[in-house]
């Protein structure tokens, strides 16, 4: 055919192809052309005309219609554009392949993606293909990215996914020398094969995941050009005949790869370094080649973000001791001997400045090796097999060091550990913060690896920090400055205790306000940490929302635990134009010196940021203020968690970051693994920090967005978490409707296990009955969830729900039923070797006991409880237990050793950093303090324990709280303080559901009522504690509300249903009351009958009282009861007896400052000596009750004798 005919024709068909288009879609007139392609009527008549005489279009009665000859021509005239479209866009690809390597058209033209972006977008691109691969193949001239080859690495050796790379001689060589691990672990799997040859220049990759799809890689030099992707059927036909054709060409070499971690030394190959796989998952080698390379920090940026190695390096960090000995030195004795050793403790107590401490003493032996892996400091810790080769291959004594070693990133260094278990030439030092250590259902691992985490790694605390710890950081920090500091330690100590005892990091910080003050301070005058935290926070306000986002992402990232790195700071503005990019830029320089420091080294994926306590501070300070602080928070997390679905985001930060992009590896590499890791981690920040729960809100209202990435597992635990943080927050309703929320989702999710669901609301919403004091809808909540177990034929759901029974009819004195339940749960736990389970069931058995008053059953249940918490490193439990067996030695009249145990669970408490634990033993404290008439420590302790409670808004625990108040102040005869306390409390417990306490408080003012005189409203007040204690099952209460109602039902002159009250409240104490509710009982039944006449019965009565306080420290029941007891004899004319008891009564009401009943008793001491004749004894009281502040007229009363 001639070809060069008919160029009008050509010509014609380029120019009318809109026309020859339009009329293929139905006839036209030529009126109907002009409306519906806008174009003049002239305009029309010439196309037409022209197109008519090509003999493209012909007219018929509805119309011009395209002939046969005009159809075909528009569409290829159509195609061949599109052809030419796609040739130009892929002209850079196609410039990068060397003429002589002819590339189909089909290729080009049916590309679905063409890229010239560079190792990055490919890198996406072939993580994407291969993650859904059955089988891979490649022709490779060069791996200008290591990430391909791990990629290979995961699929073949992970997955068992076929993988068969091509490539030349000396590629492989060069990989067989940088990757000597990887390749030989590729080699050692069965799915994977190597071949050399003369392979071409052009990367060609065959996926069929099942069908197949064909990439065409050009590299300019040693770089990738861009690459071009089809699954076009020419095209791969093409494809898969050019790939056999190379294949024939080349030779097997797999078995070359297999020995190339055994057959060199690697220290030599690798000139000491560590092999590219662990730097790229977070390790360094500490040695001295390291600190060469690295200059230490200035003191005071240092001082805002943490010491890192080369500032401990550099000597910047002090030591810790406990008991005077240096924790350093504990940890470096046992690693040198071979041990594994955990630290673990509160974020922010120096754990990981130790751990660094310990690498760099333990670097100075001669022949040592130091790992060092630091949280959040790379990709996830996966490559085993290398580190284990690495080990091996080492000279001299090894150790490695991981921090938060439990988390899923890192806890692969258990497995290694394990491993090397034996081998005295290999330590382990990991840290890990308490929570996540005692918690290992937060981190979940092969039940056998847990086993081995137990068994054989030696925990050790942080110790608490000490004013020594503190003036010896003040010294080190003045030591390191030009200048001397006027750092007043005092105001540092308080500061730093009232922001966040324990807290090491602040400390530092604190101190970094004297070295170097933050405009606009001036210099000497340092900022409190909500100071820092405001002007940081002012500063981005006046960059606008954006800049506040990038602020609270940086925040969340660095109180989260997720490495704080550019491409994630950048996630909310990944728009490209110049505006947006220069408000993140602006947010991340004002960033800078506060939250990041730095820049990304040593194959770390993040900054060096700021101590963690600092940025959760950061976003509680956000939520309290800001209006639309949940709409920021979302608008943060959400490009965060954004990431995951979409690649463009990802090239679009990953340009934006320039060359720190390696945090991006991990999204790429496995979106669903990367989503569910960073929405968990998240959300696991609200449940350890409940005041942050208004920024996430409620599933059903929250603007927060999980990634389409994400499991529904994950999804889920968003939810779950959701309950426990509003549960912590005091928010109970929000909770409740959270778990209820959990079940319905769970059945939307077709993959996860509804049942599983079901327990877990089931539990959040038993829990959140109990804290109302709500036992009956709590009991109906742990029976469904018991019933549910059995059903699943789920043994240790089953005891779970049994322990919940039994502490719910503990709580409402049904001990019988408790005992039941908890010894069928604690003989589960025990079958199925659960020391968790048996730990807190054996603690429930122990205060059944107690409330029994078996005393020898309920040390038994205590101690071995308190043994298993010691054996799984769990010190809230062991705090707990111990406050448990201070309140059983106080019983028992061991005042002094259950004072030992209370100070231990507070100190215990103090060195967790647990604010809640801390004030629950502040309360058990003051209770003590109070039953034993040490009435100023008891106040003391109570308005501690008010003050934690306020700052960890643990809104639910203040009312009880001020009811300990009120005791105190009614034991000291203060009865409108008492009173006033009372009522404190009782709006607060009527809003929050609390019945129990509720009751308490109630019987609190009835007292105070009735001793005022006001007996019916005392009496109205009593009746209805007695019903709220009723309700709430509480029998201790319920003993308490009627001796309250009797003495109110008294002062009305109902003594016969005063009786009553107290016959019901002596049945109660009868089936094992503590000492001192049988003596309250015995008191106001003596007083009732000495007021009815019946002095006898009265006397009876107060006997038992006081045998039962015999040989307690119950001071003021005791001497209320030698009171009673006193003025009984004195009515029955019985003056010695009386002179006797009053004699012992006085001294305490005196003491504690109960002025009104001091002088009341030392009235009738005076009247029962001048009954005997005994001046000196009435007169020795006066004169000591007058010293007291007390005015007793003792010739008054002789005067009355005389009469």
């Amino acid at each position: 055919m001639d070809l060069s005919a008919e160029p009008d024709e050509i010509e014609v068909i380029a120019r009318r192809v809109e026309f020859l288009e339009r009329l293929q879609t139905g006839p036209a007139h030529k009126p109907d052309l002009v409306e519906s392609l806008d174009h003049s009527r002239s305009t029309v008549d010439r196309a037409v005309k022209e197109l008519d005489e090509a003999g493209l279009v012909t007219r018929e009665t509805e119309g011009y219609v395209t002939t046969q000859a005009g159809r075909l021509a528009a569409e290829r005239y159509r195609s061949f554009l599109l052809d030419q479209q796609q040739i130009l866009a892929a002209r850079d690809v196609l410039e990068a392949i060397p003429p002589d390597r002819p590339v189909p058209l089909e290729l080009v033209t049916r590309a679905t993606e063409a890229s010239t972006d560079g190792p990055y977008r490919l890198f996406e691109h072939l993580a994407a293909r291969l993650r859904d691969a059955d089988r891979y193949r490649a022709v490779v001239p060069h791996f200008a990215d290591s990430r391909h080859l791990r990629l290979c690495h995961a699929r073949a050796v992970r997955d068992g996914t076929p993988v068969t790379v091509h490539t030349s001689a000396d590629e492989l060589s060069r990989l067989r020398e940088e990757f000597p691990y990887m390749v030989a672990e590729l080699a050692d799997s069965s799915a994977f094969s190597a071949r050399t040859g003369d392979v071409p220049p052009v990367g060609l990759v065959l996926t069929d995941a099942p069908e197949t799809a064909v990439t065409l890689v050009a590299y300019g030099g040693d770089d990738v050009a861009g690459f071009l992707h089809t699954d076009d059927e020419d095209a791969v036909a093409w494809a898969e005949q050019r790939y056999e054709s190379i294949a024939a060409d080349t030779h097997e070499a797999t078995a070359a790869l297999r020995d190339a971690a055994t057959d060199t030394d690697l220290p030599s190959l690798t000139g000491g370094r560590l092999p590219t796989t662990l730097r790229s998952e977070g390790f360094v080698r500490v040695d001295d080649r390291y600190f060469e390379r690295r200059e230490p920090m200035s003191p005071a940026t240092a001082c805002r973000a943490g010491l890192g190695l080369p500032e401990v390096h550099a000597g910047y960090a002090v030591d810790r001791t406990r008991d005077g000995d240096s924790v350093t030195g504990t940890l470096l004795d046992r690693v040198r001997d071979g041990e594994s050793v955990a630290l673990v403790g509160p974020p922010g107590t120096g754990k990981s400045t130790l751990c660094r401490r310990v690498a760099c003493r333990f670097n100075e032996h001669d022949d040592a090796a130091v790992l060092y892996r630091r949280s959040a400091g790379g990709q996830p810790f996966e490559s085993r097999a290398t580190l284990d080769a690495f080990i091996e291959t080492t000279r001299g004594p090894v150790l490695v060091v991981a921090e938060d070693a439990v988390r899923a990133t890192a806890n692969t260094v258990f497995e290694v550990m394990r491993d090397f278990d034996g081998d005295d030439d290999v330590a382990f030092l990991v840290d890990a913060r308490e929570s996540e250590w005692r918690d290992p259902d937060e981190f979940p691992m092969d039940a056998r690896l847990e086993s081995f985490r137990h068994e054989a790694v030696e925990t050790v605390t942080m110790p608490p920090l000490t004013d020594a710890d503190v003036e010896r950081v003040v010294a080190r920090v003045d030591d390191l400055t030009d200048e001397a500091l006027a750092v007043p330690v005092a105001d540092v100590v308080r500061d730093v205790r009232s922001e966040s005892p324990g807290t090491i990091s602040l400390l530092f910080h604190r101190l970094a306000s004297y070295v170097e003050p933050l405009a606009p301070y001036e210099p000497g005058t340092p900022s409190t940490l909500d100071e820092d935290v405001d002007r940081l926070r002012r500063d981005l306000d006046d960059c606008g929302d954006l800049a506040v986002e990038v602020g609270i992402l940086a925040n969340v990232l660095n109180a989260a635990g997720l490495p704080v790195a550019e491409p994630y700071l950048r996630a909310g503005g990944r728009d490209p134009d110049d505006e947006t990019a220069a408000t993140v830029d602006e947010a991340l320089s004002r960033l800078h010196g506060h939250v990041l420091f730095g820049s990304p080294t040593d194959g770390a994926t993040g900054y060096r940021s700021v101590a963690e306590t600092w940025s959760t501070r950061y976003l509680e300070r956000v939520g309290d203020d800001r209006e639309d602080a949940s709409d920021r928070f979302a608008a943060a997390v959400n490009g965060l968690f954004g990431l995951a679905d979409s690649p463009d985001d990802r090239a679009a930060v990953a340009a934006a970051a320039s060359r720190h992009t390696a945090a991006l590896d991990g999204i790429v590499a496995d979106p669903t693994d990367w989503a569910d890791e960073a929405v968990t981690t998240v959300f696991d920040l609200g449940t350890s920090a409940p005041k942050l729960a208004p920024l996430f809100g409620t599933t059903d209202a929250s603007a927060i967005e999980l990634p389409e990435a994400c499991s529904d597992e994950t999804r889920l635990r968003a939810i779950e978490a959701r309950g426990e943080l509003f549960t912590g927050a005091g928010a109970l309703d929000r909770a409740s409707a959270e778990f209820e929320t959990l079940v319905e989702a769970a059945r939307d999710c077709p993959d996860v296990d509804t049942d599983e669901r079901r327990l877990t609301a089931l539990y959040g919403r038993c829990q959140i009955a109990r804290r109302r004091g709500e036992h009956e809808a709590a009991e109906r909540h742990a029976r469904e969830r018991r019933s549910l177990a059995e059903s699943l034929d789920s043994p240790r759901e089953v005891a779970q729900s049994r322990l919940l029974l039994g502490q719910i009819a503990h709580g409402r004195g049904d001990l019988d039923e408790a005992e039941a339940e908890l010894s069928a749960a604690l003989e589960t736990f025990e079958a199925l070797e659960e020391p968790r389970g048996e730990a807190e069931t054996r603690r429930e058995r122990g205060l059944v006991a107690a409330y029994r008053g078996d005393h020898g059953t309920a040390a038994d249940h205590l101690r071995r409880s308190l043994e298993r918490y010691r054996d799984l490193d769990d010190r809230r439990g062991e705090a707990s237990v111990l406050s448990h067996l201070g309140e059983l030695d106080r019983q028992r009249r061991d005042v002094e050793t259950a004072s030992e145990r209370f100070l231990r669970a507070l100190e215990l408490a103090r060195d967790l950093g647990d604010r809640a634990l801390e004030g629950e033993s502040l309360a058990t404290l003051a209770n003590l303090e109070l039953t034993a008439g040490d009435l100023d420590a008891a106040e003391r302790h109570v308005e501690q324990a008010i003050e934690v409670a306020r700052e960890i808004d643990e809104r639910a625990v203040v009312p009880a709280l001020f009811g300990t108040f009120g005791d105190v102040e009614y034991e000291r005869g203060n009865d409108a303080a008492a009173r006033e306390h009372y009522e404190r409390g009782l709006a607060p417990a009527a809003e929050a559901g609390d019945s129990r306490t509720a009751a308490i408080l109630r019987r609190g003012r009835a007292l105070v009522l009735a001793r005022d005189g006001d007996a019916g409203q005392a009496l109205e007040d009593a009746e209805r504690a007695v019903e709220l204690a009723e309700e709430v099952g509480d029998r201790a209460v319920q003993v308490r509300s009627r001796c309250a109602l009797a003495t109110a039902r008294r002062e009305h002159g109902e003594y016969e249903a005063a009786v009553g009250a107290l016959d019901r409240a002596h049945d109660l104490v009868s089936a094992g009351g503590q000492p001192t509710a049988v003596a309250l009982v015995a008191t106001e039944r003596g007083v009732t009958e000495r007021e009815r006449g019946d002095l006898a019965a009265a006397a009876a009565a107060l006997e038992r009282a006081l045998d039962a306080l015999e040989g307690s420290h119950a001071a003021g029941s005791t001497a209320r009861a030698r009171f009673e007891r006193g003025l009984t004899a004195l009515a029955a004319d019985e003056p010695a007896v009386a002179r006797e008891h009053l004699a012992d009564a006085v001294p305490y009401f005196l003491s504690v400052g109960a002025d009104g009943r001091a002088e009341d008793a030392v009235e009738g001491l005076v009247d029962a000596c001048a009954a005997v004749d005994d001046r000196e004894t009435a007169a020795e009281w006066c004169e000591r009750a007058r010293d007291a502040g007390v005015a007793v007229s003792l010739g008054e009363r002789w005067a009355r004798r005389d009469l």
